[in-house]
């Protein structure tokens, strides 16, 4: 399926599996900016704590999806 315009976030020439679909207009801009400074960094920004949450309980690849509507 083609999703047209779509953004998709590389961090040297990497893919970060961060998608924007459509165009990101009004809250949507705010979102796609913490996107860009998130793949330019590798820290996640989480908590010790919700790291090892994450470690103990994600044994398998997961795809996590955010939808967000204009208001």
């Amino acid at each position: 399926m083609e999703h047209i315009p779509s953004i998709v976030l590389l961090s040297s020439d990497e893919d970060t599996r961060m998608r924007f679909l459509g165009a990101p207009a009004g809250y949507e801009f705010m979102s796609l900016l913490e996107a860009v400074v998130l793949a330019g960094t590798s820290d996640s920004r989480l908590m010790p704590e919700s790291r090892a949450l994450i470690a103990a309980n994600v044994i398998a690849p997961l795809d996590i999806q955010v939808f967000v509507t204009p208001t």
